[in-house]
């Protein structure tokens, strides 16, 4: 499990590019990747962080998926911490066309959306465990 702010920001930029189904990335590019959000990320670090992911959320790995040394899920249908939800797929799932959700959406909350395909919404299937309701 992650120890910090840090490890978790690392985690979910993982896992967002392991979960990608177009594209599989060496250790070196998520380094690149997770040093634009984070300071200074080992590639060690990055190794530790693949380890734990696979060690404390029981996911399977792929090594050299693509044959240059890359890493990705077994099932990449899966992530660990979200998926990202645009508004085609909210209305689709409220029943409603794109057009009449963003109408409903602005008339009820005073804000409007964007774009069809832009993230609206990062959804996770994980469930919360470990929490105690205060008094």
């Amino acid at each position: 499990m992650p120890v910090n702010k840090d490890a978790l920001r690392r985690y979910r930029i993982i896992d967002r590019m392991l979960a990608d189904p177009n594209r599989d990335y060496t250790t070196e590019e998520i380094a690149k990747a997770v040093n634009k959000e984070c300071e200074s990320v080992s590639i060690r670090m990055i190794q530790k962080d693949l380890l734990a992911i696979k060690e404390d959320f029981n996911k399977e790995l792929v090594r050299n998926a693509g044959g240059r040394g890359t890493v990705k899920y077994a099932d990449q249908s899966t992530p660990l911490f979200y998926q990202e939800l645009t508004l085609d797929d909210i209305a689709r799932y409220a029943g409603f066309t794109p057009t009449y959700f963003s109408c409903i959406f602005k008339e009820e909350t005073g804000m409007e959306l964007g774009n069809n395909k832009e993230t609206l919404l990062l959804y996770s299937k994980r469930k919360i465990s470990g929490l105690k309701i205060l008094p």
